[in-house]
């Protein structure tokens, strides 16, 4: 069984893959008129008009497929730039990733609570409290200074600190599952499918589902089961 990151790779990988054949068809097309495609008399002289008509056909096609290809390189490009910065699920250090990505939230909470009392002392020195923060953090605490909106009495915006405490609530909801999901113990809960996509076979009593039937949906172990009566147990 693959999984998402493999998945979103391989789809990133087909996407170079096309992309690169356009390019290369587009480049045939334009090098089939290559010598004729400067010449002055082909260009004005009426006799070649049927010709010109064809080469700018051919130009339009590749022209066309060249910004397909550059379509397919932007959307593998943003799909890498994912795989960068995402912790999926099922990936085998998920665990360890989603703890150091939490201590960073937290140390930049606690970072920005001590700003904001230090800045809001009386005899601050402001510009060495700006100073001593690490990038990117100075940056974007200038970047809000420079917003005339802004009140900087306080230090750093509310809202700051406010999105870190949901982010870092998530990010421990979401670590919380991942380890209930690999105790020993764990029996998945199955979620309920109106409809199969997919025909498949009933991971408890072997039967076979087709396309449409109503059944219940094992993300983790992607298997299915029958649904409402099974002669088998289900979450066996």
């Amino acid at each position: 069984m693959t999984t998402r990151r493999e998945r979103l790779e391989h789809k990133a990988d087909r996407l170079r893959g096309w992309a690169a054949k356009r390019e290369n068809a587009a480049e045939a097309m334009l090098k089939v008129d290559e010598t004729i495609r400067h010449d002055w008399a082909f260009i004005t002289q009426p006799g070649h008009i049927p010709a010109r008509d064809r080469m700018n056909k051919r130009d339009d096609r590749a022209f066309a497929s060249l910004s397909k290809a550059d379509e397919m390189t932007g959307r593998a490009a943003g799909i890498e730039h994912a795989l960068d910065h995402s912790i999926y699920s099922d990936d085998d250090d998920a665990v360890g990733r989603l703890e150091e990505r939490i201590a960073g939230l937290e140390a930049e909470q606690t970072t920005i609570k001590a700003f904001n009392k230090a800045w809001r002392a009386k005899d601050a020195d402001r510009h060495a409290l700006i100073e001593a923060l690490e990038e990117p953090m100075r940056s974007g605490f200038r970047s809000s200074l420079r917003v005339e909106a802004y009140n900087c009495k306080s230090g750093f915006p509310a809202y700051r600190l406010s999105n870190l405490s949901a982010d870092i609530r998530r990010n421990r909801e979401r670590l919380e599952g991942l380890k209930r999901e690999a105790a020993p113990d764990y029996v998945e809960p199955p979620r309920f499918l109106y409809a199969l996509k997919y025909a498949g076979d009933c991971r408890s009593c072997g039967r076979h589902l087709e396309q449409g039937a109503n059944a219940l949906y094992f993300r983790k172990a992607q298997e299915v089961a029958c649904y409402p009566a099974c002669p088998g147990k289900v979450g066996a």
